[in-house]
């Protein structure tokens, strides 16, 4: 747990002290696409851990008497919405 508290520690204040150290200065490239490429790996496991909520959700009875049969167009509904 010690290990898992300090290597943490060091990968979310390693931006901060890059910045205000001149040793550690990472190019603006670099930390423009680990910025990004986080911020993707972020969204997706959001997606991920919501996708069979999402299914349930319209695949329910209450919907399918509102809007009919779409229950076979749930995986292209996610698909079409996803980022």
């Amino acid at each position: 747990m010690l290990a898992i508290l300090v290597v943490s520690l060091v990968a979310v204040s390693f931006p901060a002290i890059s910045n205000s150290t001149k040793a550690l200065k990472v190019p603006n490239a670099l930390f423009f696409v680990g910025k990004h490429f986080g911020t993707g790996v972020i969204l997706a496991t959001a997606f991920i851990h919501l996708l069979p909520d999402s299914f349930t959700a319209l695949l329910h009875k209450s919907v399918e008497e509102k809007y009919g049969k779409i229950g076979k167009w749930t995986g292209l509904i996610m698909y079409v919405l996803s980022p």
